[in-house]
């Protein structure tokens, strides 16, 4: 083989080498841990839910997983929750990509281990996408206290770990806490860097596509001319279930606003939808209402904003929508009483609203007016007419099929007949 040759094939190896499809993540993690995976690849067919499997072994194993594209690449996490140690393997199947030029719809494995060893921590979401401030929420899975170092040093100076401009901050939670960890834009660009989370033995890094718009705490809101009737909405939601929430937006001041925008941050759309985008006028000193609709197939977490918008200044509602299985488990639904939001509570089993109700911390809450269910004899009057009617018909075919035909008798001929 000659030089020219030796080149050629050297040359098409290296392409090759860099459209190759590459996964990376850890080779092994610890129970309890939160997998985190970056893949690159020049695809033909995007990447979907459908298209991601996870065997141990070879048999096939559900995780709780998310998958997205920011930029060119995806990103997936998934949950290694209650899984046994072993070897593992995340699998995409079904897609079609480009290797040195060349189609390919192999799949694409890679492998992994679950020890028996148990995480300090884990984190939910293992990726951020937002358009302005975004929370993370950690677990201590250890049996003591931990001190966990959150750090925002990897983004320029437009991400802090706290509203007075922190970019490190430590948090403490103690055996099997659940805390979240609130992260503040304050310059409009669009940036993908890490938030470095840390303890001891276990390191995340979460990548985090951040497309600010402003400060979120605008002079609007401090003002007080616009704000909602609550600094932030916490929603027990249960699963399989179409959820309405009314929030209200107050205009504090003596004129009207007009040219309001609403609009959802990315982590909150996929599940929930305003029944508006635009408020045309606010008059003074008055409200107006907002619905959000929620509806989520599975028991998950879902933390995000809703923004409003008005002469190019913005401000948000931060919102919790937790869905659970269990509709029993459902405490509270609301960050204010029934009181509290101008209402009485409405029991649904016997009473009716003429509005939507809105789910307070002590029951569904009626802003209208809740009245009993009125119940109606009309049906059983109808069934005893018909009744009734049956019965003068049988007794009507039975007077004329067979009184008619018994004629009485006639004793004369009777008697003639025997002579």
């Amino acid at each position: 083989m000659n030089k020219i040759s030796v080149l050629f094939f050297i040359s098409l190896l290296l392409i090759s080498g860099v459209f190759a499809v590459e996964v990376e993540m850890n080779e092994e993690y610890s129970q309890g841990e939160t997998l985190i995976a970056k893949i690159s690849g020049n695809f033909i067919t995007p990447i979907s839910r459908s298209n991601i499997f996870f065997y141990r072994e070879h048999v096939r194993v559900s995780l709780e997983y998310q998958i997205t594209k920011i930029g060119y690449d995806y990103y997936l996490y998934a949950f290694l929750v209650g899984k046994p140690a072993g070897n593992y393997s995340l699998s995409i199947e079904d897609i079609k990509y480009s290797t040195g030029g060349i189609t390919d719809d192999s799949n694409v494995v890679k492998n992994f281990s679950l020890s028996n060893e148990t995480s300090d921590f884990s984190v939910n979401p293992g990726f951020i996408e937002a358009s302005n401030n975004f929370s993370l929420t950690i677990q201590n899975l250890r049996d003591h206290l931990i001190n966990v170092d959150v750090s925002t040093s990897e983004f320029p100076e437009s991400v802090y770990v706290s509203s007075i401009g922190n970019k490190d901050s430590t948090i403490s939670l103690t055996a099997g806490e659940n805390k979240k960890i609130n992260f503040f834009v304050s310059e409009t660009e669009t940036i993908l860097y890490n938030v470095l989370l840390s303890f001891e033995n276990t390191t995340y890094k979460i990548p985090a596509s951040v497309s600010g718009t402003g400060n979120t705490t605008s002079e609007l809101s401090e003002d007080g001319e616009l704000n909602f009737q609550t600094s932030d909405l916490v929603l027990y939601i249960p699963t399989n279930f179409a959820y309405k929430e009314l929030v209200y937006l107050y205009n504090l001041n003596d004129t009207e606003m007009e040219d309001i925008s609403l609009s959802l941050s990315d982590e909150l759309a996929y599940y929930a939808v305003l029944s508006e985008d635009k408020i045309d006028t606010i008059e003074g000193n008055s409200n107006k209402s907002i619905e959000l609709s929620f509806f989520s197939e599975e028991e998950q977490e879902i933390d995000g904003y809703l923004y409003v918008t008005i002469d190019n200044k913005s401000f948000s509602l931060f919102v919790s929508a937790k869905f659970v299985e269990n509709s029993s488990d459902v405490e509270t639904s609301s960050a204010k009483t029934c009181a509290e939001l101008g209402g009485v509570v409405c029991e649904t089993q016997t009473k009716v609203c003429d509005v939507n109700l809105i789910s307070g911390t002590d029951g569904w809450c009626c802003t209208g007016t809740c009245s009993d269910i009125q119940t109606s004899n009309t049906g059983r009057i109808i069934a005893v007419i018909l009744i009734l009617l049956v019965i003068i018909l049988l007794v009507w075919f039975y007077f004329k099929k067979y009184k008619k035909s018994k004629k009485p008798v006639d004793l004369l001929k009777v008697a003639k007949g025997r002579r």
